[in-house]
């Protein structure tokens, strides 16, 4: 199982907030090359890893990816230009 930090929760919020996405609709991580990966604003799938809150989904993974990311950690990083990085790591390195 992948989880998601408070800080990476309130981030993906905010870009659905901002992208007016419909409340069933979350940021999908997704595969976009070996080693890449990307986000994309898409429904949920039978099968997928799904996170919510407050009542509105925020998060999506496919039940392969999340197996093969299993223990990771997303989380949101407030950068010194003021901007936020998301970023995927495995538990034992999170901070």
């Amino acid at each position: 199982m992948i989880t998601l930090t408070e800080s990476a929760v309130d981030a993906l919020r905010e870009i659905l907030d901002t992208s007016q996405a419909p409340a069933d609709q979350g940021i999908r991580l997704v595969m976009q090359g070996p080693g890449q990966l990307g986000l994309a604003i898409d429904g949920p799938h039978d099968g997928d890893q799904v996170v919510e809150s407050e009542g509105r989904t925020v998060f999506l993974v496919d039940q392969s990816l999340a197996s093969a990311l299993d223990g990771a950690v997303v989380d949101c990083r407030a950068m010194d230009d003021g901007s936020k990085q998301l970023t995927v790591g495995m538990e034992e390195n999170a901070a």
